[in-house]
């Protein structure tokens, strides 16, 4: 583990402030991305059907909604008329770190989420988008492909 953190620590992924860096996106199996002994708290996405059920909602601002749930990610933007799905990512589920979008319009994104309260945060490549919990959908199931025709 030391040689891990010994490279992550040499390719300036993460920064003392606890802030996931570059080589958070990267990280696989079981880790959330955290620095080592930072439990990220609710600012970092669980992984599928666990952590903190306030990850679990519908989001909503600026035209922009989000749903976010324990069987993936939709994304829809009133002003852009963007659609988005999330795609099976990397380790062969839903990962969170980052979201792998398929968008209507511009195809294959990586997104990385992070939460602070009721406030979800999104950085694309080119931007960064807020948007705040709405409805909670902890513990509900939802049918993000009836939501997905609805847009």
């Amino acid at each position: 583990m030391a040689a891990a953190a010994l490279l992550l620590t040499g390719c300036g992924g993460d920064d003392d402030s606890g802030g996931s860096g570059a080589a958070g996106g990267f990280l696989s199996g079981g880790g959330s991305g955290a620095p080592e002994g930072d439990s990220g708290g609710d600012r970092v996405p669980p992984e599928p059907g666990e952590g903190d059920a306030g990850w679990y909602a519908r989001w909503e601002g600026d035209g922009i909604t989000v749903w976010t749930t324990a069987d993936g990610v939709l994304y829809g933007n009133s002003a852009t008329g963007d659609v988005c799905t999330q795609n099976e990512g990397i380790r062969g589920g839903l990962d969170w770190e980052p979201v792998l979008f398929q968008c209507e319009q511009a195809g294959l994104k990586n997104v990385r989420f992070e939460r602070d309260g009721d406030t979800l945060s999104m950085e694309w490549s080119d931007r960064t988008e807020e948007v705040g919990a709405v409805e909670s959908l902890a513990d509900r199931t939802v049918d993000l492909d009836a939501l997905r025709a609805g847009l």
